[in-house]
């Protein structure tokens, strides 16, 4: 059977996203909930996602060739992408096997036929069509220093790992596969590196109890060692018809109690009502069919209910919210969000968020890990005045200029911009250089002066 739950791409967050797989590979994990089906990657169902990449052999090329010509997308316009790169635990594919994938991507949005991933990566420099972020999944306990260097090799500029819980006891009953403390290590490694952070976690596990759930999401996530960019939050179930590791009939000697659509929409509000200013929340529950689902929620929970409630990126975002009135720049303010040992700098029109930047001061140097304006994705060179977007508006490069400003006052002597190939024009653009192999932003007299928009408030919430 396959399952429709899949839904277009949306450009309203900047860029246009777009999902593409990995073949079917071992993820290392043997969750106790964890389910899978016959030739599909560990916990996906066969759905339209995954069967067009099936049918296209698993291969990157035929995924995207297929996407863009389901949404009548063209070549060469100028556009700005989001890749969500799915599948395995990405950090236990081979690197040979990770290169020449990489290298098709990037091949195809350049539209050109490479002998190398460096040359797909030079070539996407000045490509019509342009990358600005890369999306991959794994596990805690497969990130280690290595992979980090690897994946800036990819241009990879976001890493999701499956959290799932940050209790010992829970991650253990749950077949886990990794500590808290790997947790705590991952996290660090990704900083350093550079990269977003999105964290997988779950309500309702086998031998959790939920208000401790509830606490941590919204109050222990945010303590020193934590702190994500972004959240995906999942509700554990059992299905009917996919193979589970464990029989959820076994799950209930742990003294399980599944949730309920009321139980799982309470703990969401709770948890809604904690989280801080410069989280994203992307996603919180896998929309499946009813009838497929065993135990656990069942009925698709509407975001829109927490409109007003929940302070998190999405729900203050400019495509979600939308304007009131014209879009002014001059009254964008410029907030900046402790966010552990970093900061998440905020450009906002009261509470209404056009866009962020967060950095991290590291060895004194500030480490850019993302800059992102929201909105209607524009098209380099596209210039609109309506109000579907905060881009094209110097909102970026005001930015920018304060995460350097903010890295000099703090003793750092430079900031490093980690910017994968489709964005590095961009921010040489509005002032960085590369220097020793990478883009930085020093203090020169000779530098691009960048005059902010609107105010500032340095005051760190």
């Amino acid at each position: 059977m396959t399952v429709e739950t899949r839904t277009p791409y949306k450009d309203g967050m900047g860029v246009i996203t777009l999902t593409i797989y990995t073949r079917p590979h071992d993820c290392t994990g043997r969750c106790l909930y964890c389910f899978t089906e016959e030739g599909m990657p560990r916990s996906a169902l066969l759905h339209s996602d995954t069967k067009r990449a099936l049918d296209c052999d698993w291969k990157p090329r035929k995924q995207l060739e297929k996407l863009f010509g389901m949404y009548g997308i063209q070549h060469k316009m100028g556009n700005k992408y989001g890749i969500n790169i799915l599948g395995g635990s990405f950090t236990n594919y081979s690197q040979e096997y990770l290169r020449h994938y990489f290298k098709e991507v990037y091949d195809f949005f350049s539209q050109k036929q490479s002998s190398s991933l460096q040359e797909a990566k030079h070539h996407h420099l000045d490509s019509s069509d342009h990358i600005c972020r890369l999306s991959v999944a794994t596990r805690p306990n497969l990130v280690d220093e290595e992979w980090c260097r690897f994946l800036v090799e990819l241009g990879v500029s976001e890493v999701q790992i499956g959290v799932q819980s940050i209790r010992e006891d829970v991650l253990e009953i749950n077949r886990r596969g990794h500590s808290v403390e790997d947790v705590k290590t991952a996290t660090k490694l990704l900083k350093y590196y550079g990269f977003a952070i999105v964290y997988h976690v779950m309500l309702g596990m086998v031998g959790s109890n939920l208000p401790d759930e509830v606490e941590d999401i919204s109050i222990k996530l945010w303590e020193p060692g934590y702190c994500p960019d972004y959240l995906k939050i999942y509700p554990c179930i059992a299905t009917n018809q996919a193979n589970h590791n464990v029989s959820p009939s076994e799950w209930f000697k742990y003294r399980w109690k599944p949730l309920s659509d009321e139980s799982f929409f309470e703990a969401l509000l709770t948890i809604k009502k904690r989280i801080p200013r410069y989280l994203f929340i992307i996603r919180i529950q896998r929309i499946l069919p009813p009838d497929l689902i065993k135990y656990g929620p069942k009925t698709v929970v509407d975001r829109a209910q927490f409109l007003g409630l929940c302070n998190c990126i999405f729900h203050r975002a400019l495509p979600v919210v939308g304007m009131q009135s014209s879009l002014d720049t001059t009254k964008v303010r410029y907030l900046y969000h402790r966010q552990d040992c970093g900061v998440t700098i905020e450009a906002a029109i009261g509470k209404l968020c056009l866009g962020y930047c967060r950095m991290e001061i590291i060895c004194r140097t500030g480490v850019l890990r993302e800059l992102r304006v929201i909105g209607k994705m524009l098209g380099v060179g596209c210039v609109r005045s309506d109000n579907m977007t905060a881009q094209h508006k110097g909102i970026g490069r005001s930015m920018l200029q304060l995460a350097f400003e903010y890295a000099c006052n703090n003793g750092a002597k430079a900031l490093s911009v980690a910017a994968i190939p489709g964005a590095v024009r961009y921010f040489e653009r509005i002032g960085c250089n590369v220097r020793d192999g990478k883009l930085m932003m020093v203090p020169d007299e000779n530098a691009i002066p960048v005059n902010s928009a609107g105010g500032t408030d340095n005051q760190l919430s």
